[in-house]
């Protein structure tokens, strides 16, 4: 059975996007978990900084904020 790695912290609430679950730990990364009826860490991203708080959704961009920086994160123009 496949689980996040022991003693990873999350205080930010989850988010979901094109059949995935994203989920930021405390640590930075962000687990990104297949959505269905079996856990599967599709891929980890990590920021390398202290997260906290919830990422923001606005106008089809992610907003991230870490200890130390705020991430904008948005589909590039076609």
């Amino acid at each position: 059975m496949q689980r996040f790695p022991v003693g990873a912290s999350f205080s930010a609430s989850p988010w979901a996007y094109n059949g995935c679950v994203f989920c930021l730990a405390e640590d930075g990364r962000t687990f990104v978990v297949s959505a269905g009826p079996e856990f599967k860490v599709e891929r980890v991203n990590d920021l390398d900084d202290l997260c906290l708080a919830t990422p923001a959704i606005s106008r089809g961009n992610l907003l991230i904020r870490t200890a130390s920086k705020l991430y904008c994160i948005a589909k590039s123009p076609k």
